[in-house]
């Protein structure tokens, strides 16, 4: 299962309301189709990664920064994200997490 940040929670969402956006999604296998499910493709990319060995004892610290050191990373090695379309995604298992951003 991959999920990433959904980029539509408004300010007052998120400072009023103190809600964070996830969406989650499945990789399906060739030839499986769901019924009622809308299907996204998203092409290959290179991707910068960090792993996060317990995400949840602080979800709402530990998450957000470890996105802040993946993009400083990227910054610092002159890695730039690709397609602006192409969302940050995380893959997790319930107890650690991977953090990938497309990157050239």
């Amino acid at each position: 299962m991959i999920g990433w940040d959904f980029p539509y929670v408004s300010l007052e969402q998120i400072n009023v309301y103190h809600m964070h956006g996830y969406e989650a999604a499945w990789i399906l296998p060739e030839g499986v189709t769901p019924e009622g499910a809308e299907i996204k493709e998203q092409k290959a990319h290179k991707y910068a990664a960090i792993h996060i060995p317990e995400p949840f004892k602080n979800p709402f610290v530990i998450i957000p920064n470890a996105y802040k050191t993946l993009m400083e990373y990227m910054r610092i090695n002159g890695l730039e994200r690709t397609d602006k379309e192409v969302i940050p995604c995380f893959e997790t298992d319930g107890d650690t997490m991977d953090v990938y951003i497309a990157c050239v």
